[in-house]
């Protein structure tokens, strides 16, 4: 569904450059630039010809996966220097409990992080499928450990209650 991922898209970009605004990070978080584009030449016939593709710009440097929509956290980003985690429960601060950016993967140069397919978990699971709701956000807090970052953010003793989860 092009219309939620696009949604995805421009709202990771805005909860990233709001994030960017007050974290004051040396590494501020983006998302790659994107278009929707009508396949018109398909030599091998995937994509198929007519179909609608979302094309990324490249991105250049060493990818990884910082945080997954079901609660794993690469343990490199447990650190304080990178904000991924602390970005992901600022997103769900920020919205008072309703939404999480997760699923954070892309890369890191010497001007930030360039973000690609991101997820955002809701209440209401209006995010498609990769938006596993309540559960995806007790599951990331279950993993989160708050960091500087957290700290300086204000919001390391903002937490969801996971009674449910248990």
């Amino acid at each position: 569904d092009w219309k939620t991922a696009e949604r995805i898209y421009k709202e990771t970009k805005e909860f990233a450059t709001r994030f960017n605004r007050v974290s004051n990070t040396n590494y501020p978080i983006d998302v790659v630039d994107y278009s929707i584009e009508k396949v018109t030449k398909s030599d091998s016939g995937t994509p198929k010809l007519g179909e609608w593709v979302m094309v990324e710009d490249y991105l250049e440097g060493n990818f990884q996966k910082y945080i997954s929509n079901s609660g794993w956290v690469r343990p490199q980003c447990m650190t304080d220097y990178i904000s991924m985690p602390a970005f992901a429960h600022w997103s769900w601060v920020n919205t008072r409990g309703r939404k999480l950016v997760c699923d954070l993967q892309g890369v890191r140069n010497d001007h930030g992080y360039i973000l690609t397919d991101p997820a955002i978990l809701s209440l209401q699971q209006e995010y498609g499928a990769t938006d596993l709701a309540v559960h995806g956000m007790g599951l990331f807090f279950m993993t989160h450990q708050c960091t500087n970052f957290c700290h300086s953010l204000n919001i390391s003793g903002k937490r969801p209650n996971l009674t449910f989860l248990q």
